[in-house]
């Protein structure tokens, strides 16, 4: 509490409400206090709200901003704006935000680009900037987990069946084919036709414990998981808690069969769930000390003619549109990069690869530590050796 102003009670203060006295007593009445601040504004609020729940989610449906205001605030958006969300989004942040109509009333909302943000897409480096298609995984021995109706492997090969290309690739589900059977149609004979073309096909494999599955000795240029899915129905808060983990598992495990300089691929839908899913992994150390996140490019449906996504759920009606907009994110392990204190890559260690030597001096020997102490301590024995001749 502050003091009272002498010079208030005398009449003589001239600092008026600068004073940092507080004015009471004979020379006048008390100070009015300062004015409190008016009330927030909800359309500036709400405003704000959206903006950071669009940019922080990617694209994200007009509906699924709805429900997560609704469970951030405990009341409808109408309700709090005085407006429906859409109306609202229309007229405030028209500016700001690109709209995509969907199926039936949704609208896909994303932040619009800024002039001197990434206008152009750089190239994205390793085996994305190589195209959709064959061409991604030309050469490469290729392990596919997470397999539903064998539809995507069978579409990689193409005309290449019965090829070299046919003998690098390794497919599985995690599913034993007699539960894929039941599930999808055609899967038995699409899993004959690859293992007569030359492929391995396995099924009962974890994407979470591929080092149980290939043992230490087996190592890949590229491990890929389309369409990851834990096909919980716990709810929203839930199925992206489960399934940052089940991303976060399989990289850590394909880390351990990749080689060096080899890539992890996750394909995923752009939008909101699924973005905030791989939010963790793709920032710097999201993905462990053994990878590191490269980029993302689009995966084109196109470019595997055949292939039809399929739910993880006997849910046909949850599969996606060829329309669908989708991301394939990639991760590589670095060349002799460590993966955890007890991991020993046979590949690496029995490779032609060995650090570089000092150059040996002829007539002199390195010691390593303490090696010029040495070095001067021979030259001091060899120069009493010669005078001893000398006499």
């Amino acid at each position: 509490m502050s003091k009272i102003c002498q010079h208030w009670s005398a009449g003589k203060c001239n600092r008026g409400a600068a004073c940092r006295f507080q004015h009471v007593g004979a020379g006048g009445t008390a100070a009015p206090k300062p004015a409190a601040p008016p009330p927030p504004d909800p359309a500036a609020a709400a405003e704000a709200w959206v903006r950071a729940c669009v940019a922080e989610n990617g694209p994200i449906l007009a509906s699924m901003v709805g429900r997560l205001y609704r469970e951030a605030h405990g009341r409808h958006f109408a309700d709090a704006c005085g407006v429906t969300l859409n109306r609202f989004l229309r007229g405030r942040l028209a500016a700001e935000l690109e709209f995509e109509a969907q199926k039936g009333q949704e609208v896909l909302l994303a932040m619009r680009e800024r002039a001197e943000g990434n206008s152009t897409a750089d190239a994205v480096p390793g085996r994305l900037g190589r195209g959709p298609g064959a061409a991604r995984y030309a050469g490469a021995e290729l392990l596919v987990v997470g397999e539903a109706d064998f539809s995507w492997s069978e579409a990689l090969l193409g005309e290449a069946a019965a090829s070299s290309a046919a003998r690098l690739l390794t497919t599985t589900s995690y599913e034993a084919e007699g539960e894929l059977a039941a599930k999808y149609d055609g899967v038995v004979d699409r899993a004959a036709r690859l293992r007569a073309s030359g492929a391995a096909v396995r099924h009962g494999v974890d994407a979470r414990r591929l080092g149980d599955a290939f043992g230490d000795q087996r190592r890949f240029d590229v491990v890929a998981f389309h369409f990851p899915h834990t096909g919980t129905d716990a709810g929203l808060a839930a199925s992206i808690d489960e399934n940052r983990a089940l991303l976060r598992d399989f990289l850590a495990a394909a880390a351990a069969v990749l080689r060096p300089g080899g890539e992890a691929h996750v394909t995923l839908v752009h939008r909101y769930p699924y973005t905030a899913w791989r939010a963790p992994l793709v920032a710097a150390g999201g993905a462990g000390a053994a990878l590191e996140f490269l980029g993302a490019a689009p995966f084109d449906f196109g470019a595997y003619p055949g292939y039809h996504h399929q739910a993880t759920t006997r849910n046909t009606s949850s599969a996606l549109d060829v329309a669908t907009r989708c991301l394939t994110y990639a991760w590589w392990r670095p060349l002799y990069a460590p993966i955890s204190p007890d991991f020993v890559d046979a590949e690496a260690t029995t490779s032609s690869w060995r650090p570089r030597r000092r150059p040996r001096r002829a007539g002199v020997a390195w010691f390593g530590v303490g090696g010029r102490t040495k070095l001067l301590a021979l030259a001091l024995e060899r120069n009493r050796r010669g005078r001893r001749r000398g006499k």
